[in-house]
Formats: structure tokens, sequence, C-alpha cells
């Protein structure tokens, strides 16, 4: 019975693995009863999965984990994962709605960084129109100015009073001069002006 058995590792037989402890001994002799060795792995560790959330037609990042905190890519970190896939998926981001998804949302923790792409475009909003009126009458002193709603959805705007000739503006803030685009329909804004004073007409008669 005296004969002897020399365990190995199999790290090298073992993909994506790396010994992390061995038997004590590693070697043992044939007795008439089993004898067990065991020989544990770890998985190794990957380079990370970094999904990114872009604003259509840019680099602008639009999702955060963290509520109101400024956005960021996401990075799935590879620690003992490498050779296992990980799927990833769009976020419900505020404002804006989803126009681009990768052809395979899952994809496999590798030796080099795999980056994901998800591509939003912002919500239409309702349009905003600014009237310039003459106080009193409503007579139109310019042209109503439209600003266009369209992906503009959690943006805000400005609006100020125009300089008309001969008149003067007498409500320069006027409810909703400034805001944020509505969810939907029109937001009127409107400026009132009154007409100037006039130096006085003298007639004789000789």
């Amino acid at each position: 019975m005296d004969f002897t058995y020399q365990s190995q590792e199999r790290s090298t037989d073992i993909a994506n693995y790396h010994l992390y402890q061995s038997p004590n001994p590693t070697q043992v002799t044939f007795t008439t009863t089993p004898t067990e060795l065991i020989y544990y792995y770890e998985r190794d560790s990957a380079s990370p999965i970094i999904i990114h959330y872009y604003e259509d037609g840019t680099t602008n990042e639009l999702y955060s984990q963290t509520p109101g905190g400024t956005p960021t890519a996401v990075t799935v970190d590879g620690t003992n994962k490498l050779g296992t896939t990980y799927t990833t998926q769009s976020m419900n981001i505020p404002h804006f709605h989803l126009v681009s998804s990768p052809a395979n949302p899952t994809v496999t923790f590798g030796n080099a960084p795999v980056e994901v792409v998800y591509k939003y475009k912002r919500d239409d909003a309702g349009d905003v129109k600014v009237h310039h009126l003459e106080v009193g009458t409503n007579n139109i002193l310019s042209p109503a100015e439209d600003l266009s709603g369209a992906e503009r959805s959690g943006l805000t705007y400005t609006t100020s009073p125009k300089n008309i000739p001969y008149y003067t503006v007498v409500n320069a803030t006027p409810a909703g001069h400034t805001g944020t685009y509505p969810a939907t329909g029109l937001k009127e804004v409107t400026y009132y002006y009154s007409r100037n004073d006039a130096g006085n007409v003298l007639v004789h008669h000789f």
C-alpha cells in the first residue's frame, strides 16, 4: 500500500479562474479508505462594463444613480466576473424618451472595458406665445412671438418687453414672463404698453 500520489492544481485547464487555496498536504499515500483532496478556485477579475445614457447627438450623460445627483456613466465592477455576462437595460429619464438601444444589451465581462450606449431625445412640450398690446385697447403693437416647445420638455424660457417707438411698457414682469415650458398646450404671456405723452400744440390766430 505504500504508494503515494502527488496531486496538482489545474488552473491552466480552467478558463477564467485562478487557484485560491490548495490542500495541505498535496501529496498523499494510498490507504484502504478514500482520501479527498480539495483545490479551491476563484473566478478572475475582469475590466468593468461602462453604460452610457446619452442625449442623442451629444455625449451629454443623462442618468444619475443618485436622485438629484450629477449624471454620469454607470460603471459595473468586474471583480471576479471574467467570462460572465451582464444584461444592461434602458432607464426612465424624466423629459426624455429612448431612441436608440444597443443591438445586444447582454455583454460579457472581458479583459478590456466594454462600453454600451443608450441614446435619448428630449420630449416635446407645449408652446409659449408672447403678446405686445396697447393697454386699454388691446391693439397689437408688435407681432406675437412664438416660442416652440419642440424638444423643450423640462426646460425654462425667458421673455422680455420690446422697445416700441412712442410707447412705454406698463407691466415689465407679467405673470409667466419666465418659467418652464408647459407640459402640453399653450402658455400666453402679455406685455401691455401705454402711449407716451407728447408736448402741447399751441395755435395762434392773429
